[in-house]
C-alpha cells in the first residue's frame, strides 16, 4: 500500500464554547481556550492506495494541493472559525472537529476511498487526526 501526504498552513482564531453549557461550565471545560485565541494550523492530508502502473503516481499531488487550498485554506485562513465561517457549524471549534470537517471537505472532492487521513496540528505539541474507518 502506498501513502501520499501533502501539507498546508493557515492561521485562524477560535473560541471553544458550547452554547448548551452555562458560562461557568464552558470556562471549566475549556479553560483559557474559552476566550478567543488563535493558532497557526498545519494540515496534513494523506491518500492511500495503489499507484497507477503506467505513471507510478497514486494521485496528482498538484491537484491535491489545489483542492486543499481551495476547500480549506481559502475558506479558513485569517478567519474566526466559530464566527466568520460555517465550516464548523453545529460543532465546538475543537481541533478534533476541525480534522473531521476538513476530511469531509476533501473526501467530497476525491475519488471514493482515496483519502486515508487528515491530521490537523494546532501547535507543535497538539494535533488531531481523522480517518473514516
Amino acid at each position: 500500500m502506498t501513502y501520499l501526504t501533502t501539507r498546508a498552513r493557515f492561521c485562524a482564531a477560535k473560541k471553544l464554547w458550547n452554547p448548551a453549557l452555562s458560562e461557568e461550565e464552558n470556562r471549566r471545560a475549556f479553560g483559557p481556550c474559552a476566550r478567543t485565541h488563535g493558532h497557526d494550523y498545519l494540515v496534513e492530508a494523506t491518500l492511500r492506495g495503489d499507484p497507477d502502473p503506467r505513471t507510478g503516481l497514486l494521485y496528482d499531488i498538484l491537484k491535491l494541493r489545489e483542492i486543499l487550498d481551495r476547500k480549506v485554506v481559502g475558506r479558513l485562513d485569517h478567519t474566526e472559525l466559530d464566527r466568520e465561517t460555517d465550516f464548523l457549524k453545529g460543532s465546538v471549534a475543537t481541533v478534533e472537529a476541525l480534522a473531521r470537517r476538513i476530511h469531509e471537505a476533501l473526501a467530497a472532492e476525491l475519488p471514493p476511498g482515496l483519502l486515508h487521513e487528515v491530521k490537523v496540528w494546532e501547535s507543535e505539541e497538539a494535533c488531531a487526526a481523522f480517518r473514516e474507518e
